[in-house]
């Protein structure tokens, strides 16, 4: 077992790149990092920006960009050359974000933030013109903790800390039966790779 170490604060979040070399992380320390899979230290400096605790992060399925949250801001970032990449999605209170498997879109759930247009909703980003691709799928009556796309790209599952799980039809934005029940707490969740499980962590 590899310990990676570098943090000062509470993790948040962490994903391995598409070729599982490499896994990124964020941190109640406002820090992205990324790390060599193989080795226990850090690959560089700290990618800096964030004003807050970053909650999420993800990987593209192409390799080429790191998307990070925080309570302000998606951000984007080039592991190569290990800078911003082009300007911030501006979406405010945003605890979670996940690339669409053709690396297209970028999903994330949203608080309540400074606004009431998008609380407690889930985004969808066009990764391209780095503006929203549809308006907000509104379902959920808290913070939206989790998010994550269907193989196939056509639905988005989240969760949030009302306790259930939905699925959502990404072409015409609107879920697919009934909110899933059952928890008593939020975490995260996971879709398998066929996209018929899903896994949720109180």
């Amino acid at each position: 077992m590899i310990v990676h170490e570098g943090h000062t604060d509470q993790v948040w979040s962490v994903a391995f790149s598409a070729d599982g070399k490499s896994v990124v992380s964020g941190s109640d320390d406002g820090t992205v990092r990324v790390w060599n899979t193989h080795k226990s230290s850090p690959i560089g400096e700290p990618l800096r920006g964030h004003r807050g605790s970053v909650f999420s992060v993800s990987y593209s399925p192409l390799g080429n960009l790191i998307a990070s949250a925080s309570g302000d801001i998606i951000r984007l970032w080039d592991p190569s050359t290990r800078q911003q990449s082009g300007d911030d999605l501006e979406s405010k209170s945003v605890f979670s974000v996940a690339f669409s498997p053709d690396a297209k879109f970028i999903a994330s759930g949203c608080g309540k933030g400074y606004s009431n247009v998008a609380a407690y909703t889930i985004q969808l980003w066009d990764v391209q013109t780095r503006k929203l691709a549809s308006e907000p799928f509104k379902g959920h009556t808290t913070d939206v903790e989790s998010v994550s796309f269907s193989p196939d790209g056509a639905r988005i599952v989240s969760g949030s800390y009302d306790n259930t799980i939905r699925i959502w039809d990404i072409e015409r934005g609107v879920t697919i039966g009934r909110p899933l029940e059952g928890h008593t707490d939020w975490g995260r969740l996971v879709t398998s790779p066929y996209g018929n499980y899903k896994a949720a962590l109180p």
